[in-house]
């Protein structure tokens, strides 16, 4: 059910149309000339406007800041400039199909967009409030038995996104990139993406793009991946994986196995998660011995440090994707 409109009633207001994945898109923009606010001032003023008081942030990422709105529901208010959200909530609406009569058969929950919206040149959307912590924090209280099972369920969870629906797109790539790459091979996609990463990342001039494609293998059946299926963006509660989150720009058509393994590259890459101790890292790499794929994590850790390699704002990541390829 879609939340209420919130378009304020003047006739100056723009109108915008009814999206089908999400009812209306609220609008609620200042005048041009309207006077610049803080990002805090922007965050309380939307969440008055939708009934709710500031409190502690839920998170924080790349995009924006998510906050509650009550116990149903949160707000996620995007970084000022922020692309069109309305693109990556259209394809989590279409991974989030079943297929058939019956259910696909994973057992986490996607994000549920229930309303996108415009306030104070912002965007927002409210979605279903998601249970559970990311694995990341429970990375730093879990022991034993538990903490291992969680490894092993975060990565069973990661390799199932391959199964969510996706139409054919007739081509591999970008699927919610604001400015996409897209090729008729994987390979191509993969060489014509880390070569656009190398040519914005200072220091990396020298890093042949086709070397590094070269080692990896190609892929004939396309499915959605993830491609940022790390513990940050993995809800849990205690060892059990209860939902997979911010599905959007590293979105793409590829080679589904891409998905396990780099959640393993991750876990692994020092300064990326601080958290993991050296038995998470062995139960990792079991996981990965166990599915065939420990060839492919050597390739895929080279590729992901050029895909990444254009990130300088993130020093923690920017020194990994140094330490990898220079």
């Amino acid at each position: 059910m879609s939340a209420p409109d919130r378009r304020d009633t003047s006739d100056d207001d723009p109108v915008d149309p009814v999206d089908p994945a999400f009812g209306r898109v609220s609008a609620r923009i200042p005048s041009a000339g309207a006077p610049e606010t803080s990002d805090d001032a922007v965050a309380e003023a939307i969440l008055r406007s939708l009934g709710a008081r500031m409190t502690t942030q839920l998170g924080r990422g790349g995009e924006g800041i998510v906050y509650p709105i009550d116990d149903e529901r949160v707000v996620k208010i995007y970084n000022a400039g922020a692309q069109d959200p309305r693109p990556r909530h259209a394809l989590v609406a279409e991974l989030s199909r079943r297929v058939g009569s019956t259910p696909t058969a994973r057992t986490f929950r996607l994000p549920a967009i229930l309303e996108v919206g415009v306030s104070h040149d912002r965007w927002y959307s409210i979605e279903r409030r998601l249970g559970g912590t990311t694995v990341a924090d429970a990375l730093e209280r879990l022991v034993g038995d538990e903490r291992t099972r969680l490894i092993q369920n975060q990565l069973d969870a990661v390799a199932a996104l391959g199964d969510l629906p996706l139409d054919d797109r007739g081509w591999f790539g970008d699927l919610a990139h604001p400015d996409p790459i897209r090729a008729d091979t994987w390979i191509d996609f993969c060489r014509r993406k880390i070569e656009h990463s190398l040519e914005h990342a200072p220091g990396f001039g020298r890093i042949d793009a086709s070397r590094i494609v070269h080692e990896l293998p190609a892929c004939d059946d396309p499915s959605f991946v993830h491609l940022d299926a790390f513990v940050g963006n993995i809800l849990c509660e205690g060892s059990e994986v209860t939902a997979v989150i911010d599905i959007g720009a590293t979105s793409t058509v590829g080679d589904r196995r891409f998905d396990p393994v780099s959640a393993v590259v991750y876990l692994h890459g020092e300064g990326i998660r601080p958290a993991a101790t050296e038995h998470d890292k062995r139960t990792a790499a079991g996981w990965l011995a166990d599915a065939g794929l420990s060839d492919m994590y050597e390739p895929v850790r080279r590729w992901l440090a050029a895909y990444w390699a254009w990130a300088i704002d993130d020093e923690d990541l920017h020194h990994w994707c140094r330490s990898v390829l220079l």
